[in-house]
């Protein structure tokens, strides 16, 4: 049996004091062995920023925040801008009947993200819900295909226009009309091409 003079969780932390560990198992032994060396460590660096001044502890902070802003930077410069496609439809997740095309689409407040045009709202039902503060957004009623009553989304009241679709693209299938392939996406940031930001002056009411 391998024995060492390790600390153990929660026992032996008065002052001088020690606790055995007795195990068959070298993994035991090496996993307590980290955590000693672990909580010396830790300990260590305690002591360090307790022995800071004002001053100091004000350079240090500064120094991470410069550090973060370059990390936050360096993330923004390898972030490629999706392709602009009009060449593609979405399609009822469940009935694949037509539901609009990527050139109707609109992105509102960063995140939500609309279906503009006449021929859109002929291809929806919609069903009543409580009323419901959504962030900017009021929920007003569900957004169902006409076709099947598949869950499209919801309708919702955002700033002075009463009924704003939004839908969810997970609901969707989204078609390439030259190839005919379909593609599923789980969430909008994760859909291959650009949206329009919302811009009022498009919407007729």
């Amino acid at each position: 049996k391998a024995t060492c003079n390790v600390p153990s969780p929660g026992r032996g932390r008065a002052k001088d004091s020690k606790c055995i560990l007795v195990t068959s198992k070298k993994e035991q032994e090496e996993k307590e062995r980290y955590n000693l060396e672990k909580e010396k460590m830790m300990n260590k660096a305690i002591e360090e920023v307790q022995s800071w001044d004002e001053k100091m502890f004000a350079k240090k902070i500064n120094e991470l925040q410069k550090q973060q802003i370059k990390i936050l930077d360096s993330k923004k410069k390898t972030t490629v801008a999706k392709p602009w496609k009009d060449n593609r439809v979405l399609l009822c997740g469940k009935c694949k009947t037509k539901a609009c095309s990527t050139e109707d689409l609109r992105v509102i407040e960063e995140s939500h993200y609309t279906a503009l045009g006449e021929k859109f709202k002929t291809r929806y039902t919609t069903k009543p819900q409580a009323p419901e503060d959504y962030g900017k957004f009021k929920k007003k009623s569900k957004l169902h295909c006409i076709s099947c009553d598949y869950d499209w989304g919801i309708i919702v009241k955002y700033k002075g226009f009463e009924d704003m679709p939004l839908i969810k693209i997970e609901r969707f299938s989204v078609q390439d009309v030259v190839s005919n392939k379909q593609f599923r996406f789980r969430k909008w940031k994760d859909v291959d091409f650009a949206v329009k930001d919302f811009d009022f002056e498009e919407l007729p009411y």
